[in-house]
């Protein structure tokens, strides 16, 4: 994966490198390399305030321009309100990086086509959200799922 970190974002390469070697620490076959020239890239990340309810999201690319993942680092120790729950997801002093991390490598794994899962505790959870073909036994997938970073950055229902 050829990624590059345009220069308003470039406080969060250290956690996008991170992210990425978690994935690359669990399955050799995933080789990131950084790039400066965003048009040999095939992942761009971008940092900029979303809505309330994202912390980060992916969006695939096509033929003529790059995938792209934004995350809102702000939202590292935040809820967020589904129709069934309040879901937590809390930082404190010195875990914002590990935080930001989870939700860097969670992208990254959707930039390797891995779909959400109901099971709270596994990086790929997607809150309301697991989609087919979402599966809460993921030996079935060809990439190894890193572990989320501490039991704190789980989601923990708190409603």
């Amino acid at each position: 994966v050829t990624y590059h970190v345009p220069n308003e974002s470039h406080h969060i390469l250290f956690e996008i490198k991170m992210g990425f070697e978690r994935w690359e620490y669990f399955n050799e076959e995933v080789e990131p390399a950084y790039t400066e020239d965003p048009d040999e890239a095939e992942l761009i990340f971008h940092e900029r305030t979303l809505d309330e309810e994202t912390a980060g999201y992916h969006q695939p690319g096509n033929a003529t321009s790059p995938a792209r993942i934004v995350v809102d680092t702000g939202k590292f120790g935040f809820i967020f309100r589904d129709s069934v729950c309040e879901y937590g997801r809390y930082a404190s002093d010195g875990e914002s990086s590990r935080l930001a991390i989870d939700v860097l490598a969670h992208e990254i794994g959707h930039h390797f086509w891995i779909m959400h899962t109901s099971d709270r505790t596994n990086l790929m959870y997607g809150g309301s959200d697991p989609q087919p073909p979402a599966v809460d036994d993921f030996n079935t997938t060809i990439l190894r799922i890193p572990p989320v970073l501490s039991p704190q950055n789980t989601w923990a229902c708190v409603a």
